[in-house]
Parts: structure tokens; C-alpha cells; sequence
């Protein structure tokens, strides 16, 4: 027997019980490589195997590496709904029963609709703070990259992005119905707020009081406070290496200066990913030996382009930042899985329902018919085709509705633009200004008024809902791919650089204009929000008021909705004084 061992061991076969020891000609050097802990671990003969039955062909990989694989496998299996034996008391939380969830659901969502404040941006950080970035365990229902993923998401889609994004965030928590419930939740005082405001106009008309113009200005002061600090943890929890600083930075750049270009955001965002992915590669190649950091961009360009293999030599790293987790820089340990109720085949139904309503809704547009149809189906095409062409949600709806209903004189202008300031004075998402619209535009009674705001609400909401929706399934699958989580690594990236730049356009239009007429009384102007929070040193003081009441301090700590009246108590004292 220990001839026949000998013999199998001076040939190169593998003896079992033994390591096998083989010539190494060829090593892949990539296989070596721990990307989750950025270092290069030594190749030894225990972490060598074979690659085919040719046992010059050899790969390394180090004990590490069999670590990260086994961790990855193991996320693999949570993310598709697999409990391992270490979680067996896990429950998956849109399995729980719907008494439980709908609970949730009213416990968390009813006080929404009254506190959001502030626009699309102020939306965002409230959601972040409540959910993300909570100190209580039991309310934390997603991890940061998750949040930034679901938010790059929601900012490319047509449609209101806030609104998409807790629509998204209640399906992963409670499951699709319950999510229904809770968009009526956070619709619900807004619809209400204009529908009885489409009422008064139509019976006496009606301008903005001025008190409540002054509420508006203190709210909207501490949300862009709340913004602030939403983006400064965002970028403190995700941006671990220099080159997603890099990205961040252009993401604001662009967005800050060229905010008016509807179309920007979802480009920035695909930039993002194509940025990370081109210097993801970068860095493999200098790893492989493709190319040398030390020698000038030209020269590694002609060595890739004559398809030059790995170098024998060892590669220069200056200059090159290793990679970090692809979660960004997130700990592994912390990461939550992501459960959905549904799977691809009802994503698939629920966009294809989307985009088919939107192929009738351009076809019927643009053909003699239309003018044909009762009023009723007018306005709920026009307001669907509405929801499906805005990209940028709620500041870009305002002057494209201008154009879709004041042109078909369903209101006046004037009407127009009173709708406006109140719109921008009312909690919950801008697109409720299409239930105003929606009203206005059947008014011959007051059921058909009730009916036009209920057909304006559900046609600029559904095409972005339906959207989200069947996009999540596909979300979570992809997640998990590499080379998905290294595009997603850029778009969160990006999408943290578009959260410092709503900070900023909110704080430089954000403040309703009161004046004082040339007799003494104060009155607003209906133009919207057109000034500066800087031209104000009281609505700068609540802006820091609001980041640091509810993220520097520590014992005292103030919670996102007290922070939030706060400003509005500040804002009707305000009025009060003024007033005199």
C-alpha cells in the first residue's frame, strides 16, 4: 500500500486524507483577492485546486476567500426566503397575519399624512430617519444601501418618487394590499385638504391666508434642516472610498446647477453605476497585471488594445484604492434581508398593465376621439399620461399640469395658481394638486366634483405605483449579482449626492413670499415658493434648529415630527407679531 502512495505522490494525483501538491504554472490572481476585507491574502499549497483535470491549470484561493463565499451563499439563501438553522425563529414580515400588518401599517403611516412637510426631498429624510437610521431596533425595517437602492429607484421611474418610494417601503414590511392601505394613509389629510379647498373656490373663490403662509415658511424651514441632516448620514454611512466621494460630488454638482433639466436625475443616477463599473475594472486589471498605475494612461491603453495578458511581473497599486464591500462599506452583519409577497411573474403583469394603459392613453390623446369622450375618461386619460411622462416627481408637476389643464381650460389661472399655494402650504405628496385639478375640472355638481378629484388622484398615481411595484421583484434578484451590486454601488452613490442637492434647491426656493401693500396689510403673493431661506434669519435658525434638535444632539434629542411643529408654532407666533 505505501508503494501505490508513494507511487500516486511522485505522479501528482491527489491522495486522499492529503493536500494536494501540484506544479503551479498559471495562478489566478483575482481568486486571491478578498473583496470584502481588501486585502490580498498569500497563496499557500492548502488553498490550492484544480480548475480542470489538467493539473498545470490551478487557481489560489485562501481560507479567507472560502469565508466571503460562505457568506455570500448564506445572504443568497436569507434574500430568497431560506432561513439557515441559526434563524429559525426568523419571520419573514409581510408573512405575518394581516391583523398584525395592518396594525403596522395604521400605527406608522396615520401620522405621515399630517407631518410631511417640505416637498418630495423632506419626504425622503423623514422616511430615512424613521426607518433607517432609528435607535430602536424593532423600527429599523431596512439598511441604508437598501434605502439609497429603493431611492436611485424611485428617482429614475416616472412618477412621484416619495410617494413610490413608501409605497415600496410598506410592500417589503407588510405586503401589497396593506401597502394599498398605507398610500391612503398618506394621501388621505392631503386629498382631503384640497378637495374642501376645490369646494370653496368653486362656490366663492378664495385667496391664501396669511397665517397660514407663515405656518408653511416655519414648517419648510426645519425640513430643509431635516434634508441636511438626512444626506450627511447617508453619505457618513455609505461613502467609504474616494470614488464614491467622486460620484456623490458630481451627482450634486450637476443636479444643483442644472436643476431645471427634468430628465438629469436618471442620467446622473446611470452614471453613477457606469463610473463605479469602469473603475471597478480598472482595479481588476491592475490586480491581473494588465495594467500598471506607475506608467502613463496612453501606454496602459495601447497595452490593453494589443490584448496583452497578465504580466509576469508584480503590478504598482499606487494610486488604487481597494474595494470595498459592494454594499457600500456597509457591515455585512447589519444588512437586512429584503421579502416580497410576490415574485417576477406578478411584477411582470403589474408593468405590463402600466405601460399598456399608457400606449391607449397616448393612441386616444392624439386621435379625433378624444374630444368625443365625456369629461369623466378626458380627465383620467390626461392625468395618467401625466403620471407616466414626469420624471423629477412632484416640482416638475406643477408646470407641466399647467400646460395639460389650463390649456383645455378645465380652471383659470388664476384658479391655477391659488391651487398652488395651497398645494405647497398642505402635508403629503405635491401630485395631490391633481385632485384639486381633478375637481375643478367636473364642477357642475358637487358629486361629479368629488368624482373629477377622486379620477385625478388615482390617474397621476397609478402609472408610478404600478411601476415600483413590478419592478421590485426584479430588484431583488438583481441585487445579488455582482455585477449588479457594483452599479448599484454607483448609483447609491449618486442618489446620496441628488439628497445634498434637494437640501440645497429646497433651501434656496422654499419660502412663500408675504408682503405688505402700500395701506399697511399683508398679503400673499400666489406665485409659489420663490425665495431664499438665507433672505430670512429666523427660517435659517430653524434650519438649524431641525438638523441639529434631531441628529447632533443626544439626550435631547428631538423627534422628526416635534421638530417639524415646532417650525410651525414658530411660524404662527411669527404671523401674530407681524401682524401688529
Amino acid at each position: 500500500m505505501d508503494e501505490v502512495v508513494n507511487e500516486r505522490r511522485r505522479e501528482g494525483q491527489h491522495v486522499e486524507g492529503e493536500d494536494t501538491v501540484v506544479p503551479i504554472t498559471k495562478v489566478n490572481l483575482r481568486s486571491s483577492y478578498d473583496w470584502e476585507k481588501s486585502v490580498v491574502y498569500p497563496v499557500t499549497p492548502s488553498s490550492i485546486t484544480f480548475l480542470s483535470n489538467d493539473p498545470n491549470t490551478v487557481t489560489a484561493n485562501s481560507s479567507a476567500d472560502f469565508q466571503s463565499s460562505k457568506k455570500e451563499k448564506l445572504a443568497g439563501s436569507l434574500e430568497a426566503g431560506v432561513a439557515d438553522n441559526e434563524r429559525k425563529d426568523f419571520v419573514v414580515p409581510s408573512a405575518r397575519p394581516i391583523r398584525e400588518r395592518l396594525w403596522e401599517i395604521t400605527a406608522n403611516w396615520t401620522p405621515l399624512g399630517y407631518i410631511t412637510f417640505g416637498g418630495p426631498a423632506a419626504h425622503v429624510a423623514l422616511m430615512l430617519q424613521l426607518w433607517v437610521n432609528t435607535d430602536k431596533p424593532e423600527k429599523r425595517w431596512i439598511d441604508a444601501p437598501s434605502f439609497a437602492e429603493l431611492f436611485s429607484i424611485c428617482q429614475a421611474l416616472p412618477g412621484p418618487a416619495s410617494t413610490q418610494l413608501q409605497f415600496a417601503m410598506a410592500i417589503i414590511r407588510a405586503g401589497l394590499l396593506p401597502a394599498l392601505y398605507a398610500f391612503l394613509l398618506w394621501c388621505g389629510p392631503g386629498f382631503a385638504i384640497m378637495v374642501g379647498i376645490a369646494f370653496g373656490i368653486n362656490a366663492i373663490g378664495a385667496n391664501v391666508p396669511v397665517w397660514l403662509a407663515y405656518i408653511e415658511n416655519g414648517l419648510v424651514s426645519v425640513a430643509v434642516g431635516l434634508i441636511a441632516l438626512a444626506a450627511y448620514k447617508l453619505a457618513k454611512n455609505m461613502y467609504k472610498t474616494d470614488i464614491q466621494i467622486f460620484i456623490g460630488f458630481l451627482s450634486f454638482a450637476f443636479a444643483s446647477a442644472y436643476s431645471s433639466i427634468t430628465w438629469l436625475c436618471p442620467v446622473l443616477i446611470a452614471c453613477g453605476g457606469a463610473i463605479m463599473y469602469m473603475w471597478r475594472t480598472l482595479e481588476r486589471f491592475v490586480l491581473e497585471g494588465r495594467v500598471d498605475p506607475s506608467k502613463s494612461l496612453w501606454t496602459n491603453i495601447r497595452i490593453l488594445a494589443h490584448g496583452k495578458g497578465p504580466s509576469n511581473t508584480k503590478p504598482s497599486s499606487a494610486g488604487m484604492t481597494a474595494p470595498t464591500d459592494t454594499k457600500a462599506g456597509a457591515d455585512a452583519d447589519d444588512s437586512i434581508p429584503v421579502h416580497l409577497s410576490y415574485g417576477h411573474v406578478t411584477g411582470a403583469i403589474l408593468m405590463t398593465i402600466s405601460v399598456l394603459l399608457f400606449v391607449v392613453c397616448i393612441i386616444i390623446r392624439n386621435t379625433a376621439v378624444y374630444k368625443d369622450l365625456p369629461r369623466a375618461l378626458q380627465v383620467f386619460l390626461t392625468f395618467y399620461e401625466c403620471g407616466v411622462i414626469i420624471f423629477g416627481g412632484g416640482p416638475v408637476v406643477i408646470p407641466l399640469l399647467a400646460g395639460y389643464i389650463v390649456d383645455q381650460r378645465w380652471c383659470t389661472t388664476q384658479e391655477f395658481l391659488i391651487g398652488l399655494a395651497f398645494i405647497n402650504c398642505c402635508p403629503g405628496p405635491n401630485f395631490n394638486f391633481s385632485v384639486y385639478l381633478g375637481a375643478l375640472a367636473l364642477r357642475t355638481t358637487p358629486g361629479s366634483l368629488l368624482a373629477g378629484a377622486f379620477l385625478g388622484n388615482v390617474g397621476i398615481f397609478a402609472p408610478g405605483l404600478l411601476l415600483i411595484a413590478g419592478f421590485l421583484p426584479f430588484w431583488r434578484r438583481a441585487r445579488t449579482h455582482p455585477l449588479a451590486r457594483t452599479l448599484l454601488e454607483g448609483v447609491n452613490a449618486a442618489a446620496v449626492g441628488l439628497v445634498f442637492a434637494a437640501a440645497y434647491g429646497l433651501w434656496e426656493k422654499a419660502i412663500v413670499p408675504v408682503v405688505r401693500d402700500t395701506d399697511g396689510t399683508i398679503s400673499v403673493t400666489a406665485t409659489g415658493r420663490i425665495l431664499s431661506v438665507g433672505q430670512f434669519p429666523l427660517y435659517a435658525i430653524l434650519v438649524a434648529f431641525g438638523f441639529v434638535a434631531c441628529g447632533v444632539v443626544g439626550k435631547w434629542r428631538f423627534e422628526e415630527p416635534w421638530a417639524i411643529a415646532v417650525g410651525g408654532v414658530v411660524g404662527l407666533i411669527q404671523c401674530a407679531v407681524s401682524g401688529r
